[in-house]
Parts: C-alpha cells; structure tokens; sequence
C-alpha cells in the first residue's frame, strides 16, 4: 500500500468519524430538547406526573374513554382528596392494549410502590372488550409513535417475533425506539399542524362546533371530520360483521387483556371493566349471532381471571353520539358520575370494605346490647355461633352424666336459692335432676348423653 492509497483511507476514517460525530450530537440535542422544550407526551408524560403525585385511577382505551371520562370529575365523585392528580385518564384515538401495558408497565416502576391501590378501568363496548392477542398488530399503521412511546429496548426482540405488522413498519419503529432523532423526524411538520388546528379553531370566522363534539384523544371536532368519522364507522362495522369469528377460548391465555390484568394484580392494583356507551352504528357489531356467543366465552374468561365489570344507569341514543363514535360532550359529566357512582357501589370500592367494616361493628355492638337485655337460650345461641353444646334436660329425655347448666352474657344461671313456693319448687326440681343423674351414672356407656327421639 503506497502513501497516496494511505492518505485517501485517513480522509474517509475522519469523514465517517465527523458523520458520526454530527449524529450524536444531534441525538443528544434532541433529547434535552424533547423533555425541555417539546416536554414528555402520553405515557412519558404520565411517568412524569405519577413522580410527583401518585395516582389512584386510571382509565385506558380509545379515543372513546377519552371522550366519555372526565378524570378530575370521577376523583370528586369517589371522595379523592387531590382530584387533579388522583385520577388520570390515558384514552387515546388508534392506539393497542399492547401500547396500554408498555405504558402501565412505565407507570408502575415509576410510582414507589408500584401499582399498589391503583384501580385501572378498561372500556367494554357492547359488554366485550378488546381479546387481541400478542400475536396480532402491536400498533395502528398510521400512529407508530405511540408504540415508540411505550416500548423498551428489551421488548424489540419480542416485537419482530410476534407482531404481524410488515417489515417497513418493525424497521422503524425499532429505529424511531433506538434513536431520538429518527423518532423526532417530521416532528415539526406535526407541530406546524397542530398550531395551525388551535389558529383556525379559535378564529373569529371559524365556525363553532355546533356538533358539540369533545376535543380530546385525537378526535376531529371540525365538520369535515365529523362526516369522515360517521362514513368510516359505518365502513368498518360492515367489514367486523363479515369478518366476524368465534373466539378460541384456549387462546385466552395469549390476550393482552390477561397481561394486563396479571400486571395489574402483580402491583397490588386492580382491574375492572365497564360497559362502555355506543351508538347503535357501531352496537350493532355485538348484537350478531357470532357477537353474542363472544360476549358469552368472554364473560367466562372474565370470571375466570376475576375481572369485575361495571354497567351506567345513563341512558343515551344515536343523538348523543354525533360521530357515531364519541358520546358528546354535553353527557360527559354525566356519565362520568355515573360509573363513579356504580363502581361506589360496587364491592370493590375501596371506601366500601371500611363502610362494610364499620357497619359489622355497629351491629354488633347492637346485638350486645340486646343480648344483654333479653335472656337467649343457651343451646340455641351456641348452636348458631357455631360452638358444640350439651342439650338441656328435657321430659323424657336421659341427660348425660356431669352435664351442667350453660351460662352466658346477659343470661345468668338462675339460682336455686329462695323464699317462698317458687324457691320450693326450683329445690324440687335440683332434687330430680340430681337423682336422674344419679340413674344414669348406673346405665351401659353407649346410653350417657344419647337422647330419646
């Protein structure tokens, strides 16, 4: 190798050298920019916040929970002292129950105790929620960030053996998880975007939305967006009623509902469902044939894994779903009391076992009372107490050998002292039981204590 062939060799070490060198850099940039300036978004954003104050609610799901559940107005409902940070709703438009456990999974080594005394709620369209299994799509094809937003490093391996997603889509999306640069790329022309959407909203010209449509979770508020959201609901709930097939209940054990529910449980948290309101659109999906047979192995399943699901009193209709998707915002408020209301009621309610607790003492305390008031018979008393008990003498009945009256609380052995008739004939009766007594000390063994029929 001559000097010149040397020379040009050194020129392209230091090229890739500075290349290298000009990447970090700006991988590094972008991440003191992303937390400082752009600051953390969903499931980053939720870490953040559960550092500073713990939470006690939260609710995943679709864009549909980000709709219907008002987070501060639940805490106020269950008595949370700190409804601000007490409850958090974490419902977001085309996002995966696989996105949802990443994103608890966060949570939970976040928080100093884990998930413990943490209540997550999961929405249940039409009485049957989400059985997608780690075998199927991870993500929505058209919002990968949410998954970069959740996963780990150690969860990539894990990615490309079970997601169905296509090459292109695992390739970067485990680029995007390796690097915050690739991740950010774009990034400007969303916030461009997102800027121009809170300009055109709030311009004196703009129309209002008359629809009354909530503006939370990626939902589209805007005419436009409301006539594209009813055509694809009613799209899709055609093309799910033909696609439509019986769930295997031996693939219950590979549903991410059940990974989530074993993270929940494993934290000392819990997980519980609740009916979530539909329009008649998209209700009709779970009205079929294969839809009630479903719900049916679903419930079972549910049982199975000890998840409870609660149901609203509110009543709605096609008019309170504007998109055919989002329960308006007008009944927001309303239905969030009522689920707080259904899940106080509940017997997994936390304050519910201290009300429980405090009403078995009261009426025990009551019963004392009573028991001191008014003579119970013995034998009956322990009899239902539970504890053994030899039966009184009665006529014609052989009474066992030592037995002695039983006494108890507020129901003394009356005393066979006494004046006059009465103390008499309490003597007479002391005289009998003593020579019965007496009698059956004479008798074979397997006589003492057996009573006649």
């Amino acid at each position: 190798m001559n000097a010149t062939s040397r020379r040009t060799g050194t020129h392209e070490g230091f090229f890739f050298a500075k290349l290298i060198l000009l990447f970090l850099s700006i991988e590094m940039l972008l991440r003191v920019l992303s937390w400082s300036c752009l600051g953390p978004d969903w499931y980053q954003r939720a870490v953040y916040q559960v550092q500073k104050v713990p939470v006690t609610y939260i609710f995943i799901g679709s864009s549909r929970v980000a709709a219907s559940i008002s987070s501060t107005e639940f805490a106020q409902a269950t008595g949370e002292a700190n409804s601000l940070g007490s409850a958090m709703n974490m419902g977001r438009g085309y996002s995966t129950l696989v996105e949802h456990y990443f994103g608890l999974r966060r949570i939970a080594a976040a928080m100093p105790d884990g998930l413990k005394g943490v209540t997550v709620f999961l929405e249940a369209p039409g009485g049957s929620p989400d059985l997608e299994t780690w075998w199927g799509n991870w993500l929505y094809y058209k919002n990968p960030d949410l998954l970069v937003n959740t996963i780990g490093l150690s969860d990539l391996r894990s990615f490309w053996a079970r997601d169905s997603s296509n090459f292109d889509l695992k390739l970067a999306v485990t680029a995007s998880t390796l690097s915050e640069a690739i991740a950010k790329q774009g990034y400007g022309w969303a916030m461009l975007e997102g800027i121009k959407d809170i300009i055109f909203r709030h311009w004196p010209w703009t129309k209002p939305n008359k629809a009354d449509s909530p503006a939370s979770g990626g939902i589209r508020t805007d005419e436009a967006g409301i006539q594209n959201a009813r055509r694809l609901a009613i799209s899709l709930a055609a093309d799910d009623m033909k696609q439509e097939r019986i769930f295997l209940r031996q693939s219950g054990d590979e549903t991410v509902l059940k990974s989530i529910n074993d993270l929940v449980l494993a934290g000392g948290g819990r997980l519980i469902l609740y009916r979530m309101p539909l329009s008649s659109v998209q209700e009709q999906v779970y009205t079929t044939a294969i839809g009630r047979k479903n719900r049916e192995i679903t419930h079972d399943l549910l049982k199975a894994w000890a998840i409870p699901m609660l149901s609203s009193n509110m009543k709605t209709n096609d008019d309170d779903f504007p998109d055919y998707w989002h329960l308006r915002k007008s009944r927001r408020s309303e239905f969030t009391r009522s689920l707080a209301e259904a899940y106080i009621d509940s017997r997994w309610f936390p304050g519910r076992k201290r009300q429980i607790i405090n009403n078995i003492e009261t009426l025990r305390q009551s019963a004392d009372r009573r028991f001191q008031l008014q003579p119970v018979p013995a034998g009956r008393f322990l009899a239902r107490i539970g504890l053994p008990h030899s039966p009184a003498p009665l006529p014609g009945r052989i009474p066992a050998a030592g037995v002695r009256p039983v006494a108890i609380r507020g129901n003394p052995v009356p005393s066979t002292r006494g004046s006059g008739a009465r103390s008499n004939e309490r003597q007479a009766a002391a005289t009998r039981f003593s020579k019965t007594a007496t009698h059956a000390r004479s008798l074979p063994a397997t006589c003492k204590g057996e009573s006649l029929p």
